[in-house]
């Protein structure tokens, strides 16, 4: 969806603004500027009797045969009835058909170490559903989210759906595809991030 004057897309801002701290979302102007002029970056929309329940944001990364789910979210009154799954697998087949050369989807998704118990549970919750798809962890990998708002990066599992038969991947293609992230969907450019990932000496990193 690129029609910025419809009132589908103004419902579809609502729940990004809503449903995401403000320390993981970039600005809704932000946002709206990238679907613009950035043809990689995507939105899609459920609808539910002619309202938006849920959205995804995709970007599209061409060149290293991948992409990054930047945000997914269902409205709190259609959660748990399986539009989350509905919206995800459209969300990966579209990815699919865009990238049909692909290695995989790559998810951002908080750790589950948060001394609260409800938030505890719901990230992992959270982990649970993209394992469903076949996610798997890219290990040995210390993944920091570029600050959104404030100078303060969070740490997050970086997460794959795989879209062919693969059990590891090369140290340098991942930090290509970190790179690309952070510049295209974050506009990060500074390096101070990316010398921070590998505790590993190894050549390559196993997806678990």
């Amino acid at each position: 969806m690129r029609n910025t004057n419809s009132d589908e897309f103004n419902q579809a801002l609502q729940i990004y603004s809503s449903s995401f701290p403000p320390v993981e979302t970039k600005p809704v102007n932000k946002v709206v500027k990238m679907l613009l002029k950035d043809k990689n970056y995507h939105l899609f929309v459920m609808l539910k009797d002619d309202s938006v329940i849920g959205i995804s944001l995709l970007y599209v990364l061409k060149k290293l045969r991948s992409g990054l789910l930047d945000y997914m979210a269902i409205i709190p009154e259609y959660q748990r009835k399986g539009m989350g799954t509905e919206l995800f697998h459209h969300t990966l087949n579209q990815f699919k058909r865009m990238c049909p050369n692909s290695i995989g989807l790559f998810l951002e998704v908080q750790k589950e170490d948060v001394e609260d118990l409800g938030g505890r549970r719901n990230r992992k919750n959270r982990i649970m559903f993209y394992r469903r798809f076949g996610a798997k962890k890219v290990g040995n990998l210390d993944y920091l989210l570029p600050p959104q708002h404030g100078t303060k990066p969070e740490e997050m599992h970086l997460m794959i759906v795989p879209t062919v038969r693969v059990k590891s991947l090369s140290k340098k293609y991942i930090l290509d595809v970190i790179k690309a992230i952070y510049v295209k969907v974050y506009g990060y450019t500074k390096d101070d991030l990316w010398l921070k990932f590998f505790r590993t000496g190894m050549s390559d990193l196993p997806l678990r």
